[in-house]
């Protein structure tokens, strides 16, 4: 009997799960969109000012439906992958914890192709890095679990409310107001040279300009380990726990949850997305107030309540057999979600960079809205159609292959 650890077959994959991934993989390229033809950083502190009134409304349009939420969706499903990774039956004595290692350095090596030669807003890195936490939490209770989520949702908004609590004791005291408000001039010259240096690159400049745009963009953004990085851990949590019930491989026992899930995502999830947008409008690129506090505490409690939401409604179609149209769309998206997230990359890079259509700075929100719909739409009859002949994306067989160190058949074996 063959007890080496290996992939999962088709016949044993989750089918909703994919469905959840294609409907992920839509939700990210609608937000990343903002920030393939725009400096990341014009974007990251609202300097990106609406241009026309469709603009403007494709901007809110953005943040209420997309904005928050399908990293989450992401980030949960990573987190229950990770459950079903770890109880593959395997040799004894053999370590799957190594094996899940080997697997997220080698999705650190794809995170970090992905920074140097094409874009800075990637996620690879953040996840095999924070995935690799998980680990920590193999013997975490289902409450405990819960717990850490719930306080890793939280800490960004705290950290950032105590951020405002000081600067606003500080900005009373003479002197520190005066350092601090230089601080604040030389940072905005700092993050404007970088804005311009971005958009020359990308416009107009050579490859290897780009490159080094894109690992100062990078530097930037690493910021976020206050505000967006303990997010994705939490939510690596709450996908954890979502496996550890099975909710998605026994969903017709879970009816009542979703159902649940549908109404308190709706009614937390909604006016708290609308706050987001308010509060968020008023808040300052640096020094952070109380809008920059309830901006994050609203962005982070509606995004989980309006991804729960996403996740009920889209459940409660799968148990009810009112989703075969819609999954038969999403799903080769989904069992093709690496493979169609750095596509994204690179038809967004060749679209606006120098290097492809030059269209970089050239289009606005609704435009982008416009893309994002066209080049989903292209996805999905190539996924479709790259399935029809093959077991796996492109990216997910030579993942798996260095993953498990042996490559397996990927053509199908089609009967005539």
């Amino acid at each position: 009997m063959n007890t080496s650890v290996a992939p999962i077959g088709l016949k044993d994959r989750i089918v909703l799960l994919d469905i959840l991934r294609g409907f992920a993989i839509f939700g990210i390229l609608m937000v990343n969109m903002q920030i393939f033809y725009q400096p990341i950083i014009l974007v990251q502190l609202g300097y990106a000012e609406p241009i026309t009134t469709a603009d403007h409304f494709s901007n809110i349009f953005i943040k209420f439906f997309f904005d928050g939420k399908f990293f989450m969706l992401f980030s949960i499903l990573f987190g229950y992958g990770f459950y079903i990774f770890i109880n593959k039956p395997g040799k004894i004595g053999q370590p799957i914890t190594r094996l899940f290692s080997r697997r997220l350095m080698i999705l650190f090596f794809f995170g970090a192709l992905h920074v140097i030669f094409f874009w800075a807003g990637d996620i690879l890195l953040i996840y095999a890095l924070f995935g690799l936490a998980l680990l920590l939490f193999r013997n975490v209770s289902d409450k405990g679990l819960l717990r850490w989520a719930a306080g890793l949702i939280l800490t960004p908004p705290i950290l950032i409310g105590l951020l405002a609590l000081f600067a606003n004791v500080a900005l009373k005291v003479p002197e520190m107001a005066v350092e601090i408000q230089e601080g604040l001039e030389e940072s905005t010259v700092m993050t404007m040279d970088l804005i311009e240096e971005a958009s020359a690159a990308y416009s107009y400049g050579e490859f290897s300009e780009m490159v080094e745009v894109r690992l100062k963009e990078y530097q930037v953004m690493l910021i976020g380990i206050l505000s967006f990085y303990p997010v994705v851990l939490g939510m690596f949590l709450a996908g954890y726990w979502a496996a550890r019930k099975q909710i998605f491989k026994r969903i017709g026992l879970y009816k009542a949850f979703f159902r649940k899930g549908l109404i308190w995502g709706a009614i937390i999830g909604i006016p708290t997305t609308i706050i987001y947008i308010y509060a968020n409008s008023k808040a300052p690129a640096y020094i952070p107030n109380g809008y920059t506090f309830l901006s994050l505490l609203a962005h982070n409690i509606g995004g989980f309540f309006m991804c729960l939401f996403y996740i009920s409604a889209l459940s409660l179609l799968f148990i009810n057999g009112q989703l075969k149209n819609l999954g038969r769309l999403l799903a080769p998206v989904g069992r093709m979600a690496l493979t169609n997230y750095l596509l994204q990359t690179i038809i967004c890079t060749t679209l606006f960079f120098s290097y492809g259509f030059g269209l970089f700075n050239q289009i606005n929100s609704f435009h982008g809205i416009l893309i994002a719909f066209a080049i989903f739409a292209v996805q999905i009859p190539l996924s479709m159609l790259w399935l029809n002949y093959f077991k796996s994306g492109p990216m997910e067989y030579v993942w798996r292959g260095l993953t498990y160190r042996q490559w397996q058949p990927i053509i199908k074996n089609r009967v005539n």
